[in-house]
């Protein structure tokens, strides 16, 4: 079981926990100090057992996807504490058990994989299982881990474990990188077992992942509802919000709004506007007029100290819009109303874009433009004009006047000229066709 479980759950642990927080805040006031040598004085001094440490850790990150940023430096610092004490640790160190599944934790709990391997290469008693520290030293150094057992069997053989929840989560992971759907049911194991907690959250977001990259998006918005609900003031939200994103923009037609709207209502007020900024932005840039103008007015509801800001951005993204909607000019004096300085610098250059698109379709021709406008419409009337069943010799009976089709060019002399030799061409290959026949016929 967890520590953060232990404590959540049972009553018998409030002692333990009252002194572990006091420790923990202790240490955290300690790195505080304006004074460097201080700290490492005191770091020094903290002395507390491995797999206290290590329970702290996991205490601490679970506090951090849970919200509280603050706890962040004291994640670093006890990461840091937690390496110096396995670099420093010996042998016998291990002879609890404890601390050997501290050690496996703390490498899968962002700590440095080069100290797992240092601690393994000096365990002379075997305390580490070669299976276990095998599947894990493979999986953080980037390689799909090796098994005697299937993977699933080994899960199932530390579920209970302290270790279960880790080792699901790294069979999850390396079935989801081989684009596996089945890896969801072992992330659903992961987060399961170890509920409220980093695991968890990691969990959660790889399935919505996993079901997006697989067209489950029943699926996907079933776990985005459930990781809104727990998670919504986790540091890592920003990719749960780019998921989001993608799931909305890849399947406009077939997704639920009502279910969408929900799910990121639970996000705080910042992040909903930028979801739906960023839902706009996509539309603009893709030509979706229908999704563009979906998000822009979910824009609209939104009124704070930030709204002006965001009326200009809905302003702006409407604007670019319309462009390609016939109100070019009125689209065009909007967006050159806007002052670039104002925008953000992934919207500057969508601006830069927009004025000079703009100014291509409202820029009068010039004669190089109206040469080039010419060849072009000359070479789509030749084409037309050999399709259809017209009379081509009453063309070449007036080199000099072009005839009243309106695919063509009035007082064209080139064309009428080209055309006529396009015409004798078609006679002498007709006189061809003709003597053949009565050759036949003789």
């Amino acid at each position: 079981m967890l520590w953060s479980q232990m404590m959540l759950n049972d009553r018998k642990f409030a002692g333990a926990r009252r002194f572990l927080i006091a420790t923990v805040v202790g240490a955290g006031l300690f790195i505080s100090q304006p004074s460097d040598i201080f700290a490492q004085q005191q770091a020094k001094d903290f002395s507390a057992p491995l797999y206290t440490l290590v329970r702290s850790l996991q205490y601490v990150q679970d506090s951090v996807v849970a919200g509280d940023f603050s706890a962040m430096d004291m994640q670093r610092f006890l990461l840091e504490q937690v390496d110096r004490k396995l670099r420093e640790a010996q042998p016998e160190d291990f002879d609890d058990p404890r601390n050997v599944d501290a050690a496996l934790i703390y490498a899968m709990s962002g700590g440095n994989p080069k100290t797992l391997d240092l601690i393994v290469a000096r365990d002379r008693y075997g305390y580490f299982d070669e299976e276990i520290t095998g599947i894990m030293r493979a999986y953080l150094n980037g390689l799909v881990p090796t098994t005697k057992k299937p993977m699933k069997e080994i899960v199932e053989e530390y579920l209970d474990t302290s270790l279960g929840p880790y080792i699901a989560l790294i069979a999850a992971n390396v079935k989801a990188a081989a684009k596996d759907i089945k890896s969801v049911e072992l992330f659903n194991l992961a987060r399961l077992s170890s509920p409220g907690s980093l695991i968890e959250e990691a969990a959660l977001r790889r399935s919505i992942l996993i079901s997006i990259n697989n067209d489950m998006v029943g699926q996907a918005l079933k776990f985005a509802h459930i990781y809104a609900r727990r998670f919504s003031k986790s540091p890592y939200n920003v990719q749960f919000s780019q998921l989001i994103i993608e799931m909305i923009v890849q399947n406009l037609e077939a997704i639920d709004e009502v279910i969408v709207d929900e799910i990121i209502s639970y996000l705080p007020r910042d992040q909903q506007k930028r979801i739906y900024l960023r839902i706009a932005r996509t539309g603009v840039v893709d030509g979706n007029s229908v999704m563009a103008k979906k998000a822009l007015q979910k824009l609209h509801l939104f009124e704070d100290e930030n709204a002006a800001y965001y009326e200009l951005l809905s302003n702006f993204y409407a604007n670019i819009r319309d462009l390609s909607l016939g109100e070019t000019r009125l689209a065009y004096d909007k967006i050159k109303a806007i002052k670039r300085r104002s925008l953000s610098p992934i919207d500057k250059p969508l601006y830069d874009a927009a004025v000079a698109l703009a100014e291509q379709i409202l820029e009068l021709p010039t004669e190089q433009s109206l040469a080039q406008a010419r060849k072009y419409k000359l070479e789509k009337n030749l084409a037309v004009a050999e399709l259809r069943s017209v009379n081509l010799k009453k063309l070449s009976e007036a080199p000099d006047v072009v005839n009243d089709d309106p695919l063509a060019l009035p007082n064209d002399v080139e064309f009428a000229n080209y055309m006529k030799g396009r015409m004798n061409t078609v006679d002498e290959v007709d006189a061809l066709l003709e003597a053949a026949a009565e050759e036949d016929k003789s």
